[in-house]
């Protein structure tokens, strides 16, 4: 369920080129509202602003880093009544079971370093919203280079459960395709190709529970343990078959609940650019 999808997007049509895709038009379609894209010009012609810096906001994690943006944007306050305006828009966004579908994000005089100036004043608002310095990660991506290629079905499991991944250097050759399978599916591919019944119960408590730390970590070893499993090849195998794809261009991407979705990437021409996507997950 959506829920008030406020000021921040408003629908659009599924795009020429998925029209083909079930699977693209039984998504829901997302682009910036006027409103916002107005007040994002605004806050690029804000003097003085320095780029976005990497912090760490836990001590125990591997997954803890995110960019945060100039503070003393927040001390003008038309501004920063927009970005707490446009955050608490962003926070009511529940995607529940649904695939939210994004377009448009990039253009129109939004580039992709103006985006990450926008994220991570947006990331700071929630933040501020809710007083907790990990209710919303900007996150930096983790493997990046010529030689990173594909990236095997998972979900990121940090402590906030909505994701945003907006798609920005990404080859132009259609490789990358993203992937996607519904956890229900995953648990069902489990049981179907008989993973032992102490791995399933270990990796329904990390989709279950409330996290108190990032579970990617865990999620990675139970999945795709160290030296393979007898069942591995045929997990890997049945999740293919099951899995659905979309190839997403500039500009466009997604917002998942991370516990009822696992996304991944096939392999991208070129590797991958460290701004192929920008991942803001908040709570």
């Amino acid at each position: 369920m959506i829920g008030t999808i406020g000021t921040l997007f408003r629908e659009t049509s599924v795009p020429d080129d998925l029209r083909d895709s079930p699977f693209a038009r039984n998504g829901i379609w997302l682009t910036w509202s006027s409103a916002f894209l107005k007040f994002a010009s605004r806050l690029r012609r804000h003097r003085d602003v320095r780029s976005p810096q990497v912090v760490r906001v836990g001590c125990d994690s591997h997954y803890d880093r995110t960019f945060t943006g100039d503070p003393r944007i927040f001390e003008d306050e038309e501004l920063a009544a927009g970005l707490h305006r446009y955050a608490h828009s962003l926070i009511e966004l529940e995607p529940g079971d649904e695939l939210i579908l994004l377009d448009g994000l990039i253009g129109s005089g939004l580039d992709g370093l103006a985006l990450r100036d926008l994220l991570a004043a947006l990331r700071d608002a929630v933040v501020r919203e809710r007083g907790d310095q990990q209710a919303a990660l900007y996150a930096p991506l983790g493997s990046t280079g010529p030689t990173s290629g594909q990236f095997r079905l998972h979900a990121d499991l940090y402590v906030p459960h909505k994701m945003m991944n907006i798609f920005d250097q990404v080859p132009s050759d259609g490789s990358g395709t993203s992937l996607f399978l519904a956890v229900d599916d995953f648990f069902d591919t489990l049981s179907d190709v008989g993973v032992p019944l102490e791995i399933v119960e270990q990796l329904e408590s990390l989709f279950k529970r409330r996290l108190e730390r990032d579970g990617f970590q865990r999620m990675q070893q139970l999945l795709y343990p160290r030296g393979r499993a007898s069942w591995s090849d045929r997990l890997e195998q049945a999740m293919d078959r099951r899995c659905r794809r979309l190839r997403l261009r500039t500009g466009q991407g997604y917002v998942i609940n991370d516990r009822r979705w696992l996304h991944g990437r096939e392999a991208p021409s070129g590797g991958v650019h460290p701004r192929r996507l920008h991942r803001l997950v908040f709570s």
